[in-house]
C-alpha cells in the first residue's frame, strides 16, 4: 500500500483467494476493493485510528468479499515498510473460514455437552437424595442394639451418597457456567459467620488427617454484600483442599478488610503446612479436571472441578483467587471480593472472560489425576 492507502502491489494468492483478475485493483483503495461493505468503516476506523497512535503493527480480524460477493472472514496483519520508493505499509490477509467453523462446532459441541450434563445430573440427584434420606430415616428408626451393628454400614451409604452428590453438583455447576445461566443472589451478610461456620464444617476432615484447624480476623469485618451460597461454597472448597493435602500440620484461615482506591475488600487467606505443588502443577491448577495427583502421588477423590468452579464464583462477584506455593513449604490461597454490591453489567463481563477461557480449555482437557 502507499502512504494514503491505495494498492501498488498483490501477490498470485490474492487473485486465487478473491476469484478475480487481481489488476483491477490496481490504485484501489484498499478498503473498497478488499472488505465487504458493510464492514468497512469498522476496517477503516480500526486501522486509521491504530495509525493515528503510532502504530506500525497490528492484527486484527475484519469480514472480506469475493468477486462473486461472498463473504468470507479474514485475519488482517498491517505492518509498515519503507523498503521500496512508494511502498508504505504491507497488509496480508488469512482466509480464516476453517478457524471460524472450527470455534462454531467446538461451541455447539459445548452447549450439547452442557445440555446432557445438566439433564443427566438433576436426574442423578433425585434418587441420590432419595438414598441419603432413607439411610437417615434407617438410622433413626433403629433401636441401639441394632445401630450398633448397622452403624458402620449406614454411615458408609450415607457418606458414599453425600460424595457422589457433590460430584453431580460440580457437573451441574459446570454445565450452568458453560451455559452462561449462572446469576448471583446479592444480599447482605457476615462473613466472620460463614468463616467460622465453613472452618466447624472441615472440622471432622482436620481431625481425620491429624490437622489443627485456626480461624482468626486482623480487623473489624463487618457486614458485606454479595452472594453468601457462592462465597461459602468457593471458601468450602480451598479449606477442604487444605484439609485433604495437609498431613499432621496446620490449616491457617485468615482473614480482613482493607481499602484499595476508596474500595473496600474482604481477603481470605487459607495457608497450610502440607507438601505443596509444584510449578507444573501451579501453572494447570485452575484447568478443568485437573488435579494434584502428580504432585500427592495418591489417589485423589473428586472432579478436579472445585477452583475452577469457585475461581468463576469469585470473578463473578468482582473478585478473584489467587495461589501460591512451594514445594515442602505448603501452599497458600487468597479470595479477593469487593465488600459492595457488584452490578450486572459487571458480572455479567467478568463471567463472560472467565467462561471464554474454560470454554476452550474444556475442549482439549482430558481426566488427570487440588480439585
Amino acid at each position: 500500500l502507499d502512504s494514503v492507502g491505495r494498492i501498488r502491489e498483490w501477490n498470485a494468492r490474492t487473485e486465487k483467494v478473491l476469484g478475480c483478475d487481481a489488476s483491477r485493483l490496481q490504485d484501489s483503495d484498499v478498503s473498497e476493493a478488499l472488505i465487504a461493505p458493510e464492514h468497512r468503516m469498522a476496517f477503516a476506523a480500526k486501522l486509521g485510528g491504530d495509525l493515528e497512535r503510532g502504530a506500525t503493527r497490528m492484527l486484527f480480524e475484519s469480514v472480506a468479499m469475493r468477486a462473486s460477493g461472498e463473504r468470507f472472514p479474514v485475519e488482517v496483519a498491517f505492518a509498515a515498510s519503507d523498503a521500496r520508493p512508494g511502498i508504505a505499509s504491507m497488509v496480508c490477509f488469512r482466509d480464516i473460514s476453517d478457524r471460524r467453523a472450527a470455534i462454531t462446532a467446538i461451541e455447539e459441541s459445548s452447549r450439547a455437552k452442557s445440555a446432557f450434563l445438566a439433564t443427566m445430573s438433576h436426574e442423578l440427584r433425585t434418587p441420590l437424595n432419595a438414598i441419603i434420606g432413607y439411610s437417615e430415616m434407617i438410622a433413626e428408626e433403629m433401636d441401639d442394639e441394632a445401630l450398633a451393628v448397622h452403624r458402620k454400614d449406614l454411615q458408609r451409604i450415607q457418606q458414599s451418597g453425600q460424595h457422589l452428590l457433590t460430584l453431580v453438583n460440580d457437573l451441574l455447576d459446570l454445565s450452568k457456567i458453560e451455559a452462561g445461566r449462572i446469576t448471583l443472589s446479592q444480599t447482605e451478610f457476615d462473613p466472620e459467620a460463614v468463616v467460622n461456620e465453613v472452618a466447624e464444617t472441615m472440622m471432622p476432615l482436620a481431625i481425620r488427617n491429624n490437622n489443627v484447624i485456626s480461624v482468626e480476623s486482623k480487623n473489624e469485618i463487618g457486614r458485606i454484600h454479595g452472594d453468601v451460597v457462592r462465597f461459602r461454597q468457593s471458601l468450602m472448597n480451598l479449606c477442604a483442599n487444605a484439609c485433604k493435602f495437609t498431613r499432621q500440620g496446620r490449616v491457617d484461615v485468615t482473614f480482613w478488610r482493607e481499602q484499595r482506591q476508596g474500595q473496600d475488600w474482604l481477603v481470605i487467606e487459607v495457608a497450610d503446612t502440607g507438601q505443596g505443588i509444584s510449578d507444573e502443577d501451579m501453572a494447570l491448577l485452575f484447568n478443568p479436571y485437573r488435579q494434584a495427583g502428580e504432585v500427592t502421588k495418591r489417589p485423589t477423590d473428586g472432579t478436579g472441578l472445585g477452583l475452577v468452579i469457585a475461581r468463576h464464583f469469585c470473578r463473578l462477584m468482582g473478585g478473584d483467587i489467587t495461589a501460591e506455593s512451594k514445594i515442602g513449604k505448603g501452599s497458600r490461597f487468597r479470595i479477593e471480593l469487593p465488600a459492595s454490591p457488584i452490578s450486572a453489567a459487571a458480572q455479567e463481563a467478568d463471567g463472560s472472560a472467565d467462561l471464554a477461557c474454560l470454554a476452550v480449555q474444556l475442549a482439549s482437557a482430558q481426566p488427570e489425576t487440588k480439585s
